[in-house]
């Protein structure tokens, strides 16, 4: 989508109703230009732009991190370390781009579930974070996130597709997001073979189909 048709609105204009029919059930994009001014909406979340506040409230937390060789290598080759909260962020202060912190859940529930958090996000932080976000009315969070990293002008996450809807808080540093429609995914250098898009969106590649909802 061109940058200038994506909506800017403001959260006093929306409703958990309005967010859902407009954008959610559309699968359009928006900008929500003053989340964070809405204490109701950001919780305390500003409050982790200051390391010092983050080491002290989680900073013994043993964190996921991925790690790259030099910064001439992108991130997502899934080499992981693990860290205390408090030492990631020592290095992130002196400037180090090497290492991403990434919270994305890989430890599961009895029922085999995906866990809805990860350390730190699933301590004291989480008092931090109003659940569910009042804008989604009554949608369940599937996961709630937490990516912190030092990178230089240009570095990219890569292109690359979620399965669930996101709702994307930044709140340190700048991020320029690159959209593309499902419906250009036979266009695209896929990882699997694609089969099928659902109307909603829902990519299915083949060993893998799914109905619309993801079951």
């Amino acid at each position: 989508a061109n940058a200038t048709n994506i909506p800017r609105v403001r959260m006093s204009s929306l409703t958990p109703e309005h967010f859902f029919t407009e954008y959610v059930a559309t699968r359009r994009p928006v900008v929500i230009l003053d989340y964070l001014e809405d204490p109701t909406h950001a919780g305390g979340l500003l409050n982790w732009t200051n390391f010092a506040y983050l080491a002290k409230k989680a900073g013994d937390a043993q964190v996921r991190i991925e790690e790259r060789s030099s910064s001439c290598c992108g991130f997502g080759a899934q080499k992981y370390i693990e860290s205390s909260l408090a030492d990631f962020l020592q290095g992130c202060a002196a400037g180090d781009t090497l290492r991403y912190l990434t919270t994305e859940a890989t430890a599961t529930d009895p029922q085999s579930r995906l866990n809805v958090l990860s350390p730190p996000l699933d301590g004291p932080l989480l008092c931090d974070v109003p659940l569910p976000p009042r804008l989604t009315g009554r949608l369940v969070p599937a996961h709630v996130n937490m990516w912190m990293g030092t990178s230089a002008p240009g570095a990219s996450s890569g292109l690359h597709h979620d399965y669930h809807d996101n709702l994307y808080v930044l709140l340190r540093g700048r991020k320029h997001f690159q959209l593309y429609s499902p419906a250009e995914a036979s266009n695209m250098y896929t990882r699997g073979k694609l089969v099928r898009v659902h109307p909603n969106g829902r990519i299915n590649y083949a060993g893998a189909a799914t109905r619309a909802d993801g079951a």
